[in-house]
């Protein structure tokens, strides 16, 4: 038994295809559906942080609350 070999078989029998997965990721219909989440949820985040916004008044605002949405997207 090998340190982590399970895992190293698990990436050599993967390796050819890593190209084309990311190939696979620049089709129109991947793009539409990342630029559809993204918008989804950046409109939510502007909206709470104006509700927010007025709720506390103008301690946090919607900039905070965008930045705290794209922390928890990454």
């Amino acid at each position: 038994m090998r340190f982590c070999g399970g895992l190293i078989k698990d990436i050599k029998r993967k390796a050819p295809f890593f190209a084309s997965d990311f190939y696979d990721a620049l089709n129109i219909q991947a793009l539409s559906a990342v630029l559809f989440i993204y918008l989804a949820t950046v409109t939510n985040a502007i909206t709470f942080g104006g509700l927010l916004g007025d709720a506390t008044e103008n301690m946090q605002k919607i900039l905070r609350s965008v930045g705290k949405r794209v922390n928890q997207e990454v």
